[in-house]
């Protein structure tokens, strides 16, 4: 597979595709869960401060898996003239090459 070189023009259409989707996807989600958040914790009767602070917890931890989740959305996006790849490093080639030679002398 033939490395295609890092370009500005490159890094910014990746950088763009992860801004917008994390944008878009976190208003959507943002609102699609705070919404019944806040609604339990009314019906928890919970006060302002409390009700703030566990709906901040549990959209903060949910937000870290919806950028995860968009992450692995962008890696597997074909660009108009490149896609990502995950290669293994150097390193963990070798570690295969050994383990392969190990197996078949056993």
């Amino acid at each position: 597979m033939e490395e295609v070189e890092i370009t500005w023009l490159r890094v910014t259409k990746i950088w763009w595709s992860l801004i917008w989707r994390g944008v878009i996807y976190g208003l959507i989600f943002g609102i699609v869960i705070s919404i019944p958040l806040s609604m339990g914790a009314a019906a928890l009767g919970l006060n302002q401060a409390q009700a703030e602070r566990v709906i901040q917890n549990i959209t903060g931890i949910c937000g870290l898996l919806l950028g995860i989740w968009v992450l692995k959305i962008v890696l597997g996006k074909n660009y108009s003239d490149f896609r990502i790849a995950l290669l293994p490093s150097d390193e963990a080639l070798l570690d295969h090459v050994k383990e392969a030679d190990n197996g078949s002398i056993k």
